[in-house]
């Protein structure tokens, strides 16, 4: 049996009447499989973002490749509010560089509240909102 008897003909519809592929081109053929295989496996974003982490290290955005992270779940960890888990609105946030596979997924606006809190500006915002309530109260 030869390899070309084994594929199929036209996967995905992508040739339309009367199309080859050296009519429409080898990366034009090409592009049109990638987007009929995405379509019929939702699931590549789950693949893709799961071994991926991007952090900041030494003023630098970095990417690691390979991390194994927690499952990510349907609902954020911390306000949990649901999402759908094909769509990348779940961040995961972790605490350590030097052990990245530890973290939670959290949604955008949790995951910027995370990031306020350890950078030290959640204490720094309660400072001065008492100094700032202790002078509107001296003066009335």
């Amino acid at each position: 049996m030869r390899m070309t008897d084994k594929r199929k003909k036209n996967p995905y519809g992508i040739l339309g009447p009367g199309e080859t592929r050296l009519s429409i081109g080898i990366r034009e053929y090409n592009r049109r499989y990638q987007i009929g295989w995405r379509k019929e496996h939702p699931e590549w974003k789950l693949r893709k973002y799961q071994c991926r982490l991007g952090t900041t290290i030494d003023g630098k955005k970095v990417y690691i490749y390979g991390i194994v992270k927690r499952p990510k779940p349907a609902s954020c960890e911390l306000c949990h509010r649901s999402y759908n888990v094909l769509e990348n609105h779940l961040h995961y946030h972790h605490w350590d560089d030097n052990h990245p596979e530890i973290g939670m997924w959290i949604c955008v606006p949790c995951h910027w509240f995370a990031e306020k809190v350890e950078s030290g500006l959640v204490p720094h915002y309660f400072e001065l909102k008492e100094k700032i309530l202790a002078s509107s109260k001296m003066e009335v």
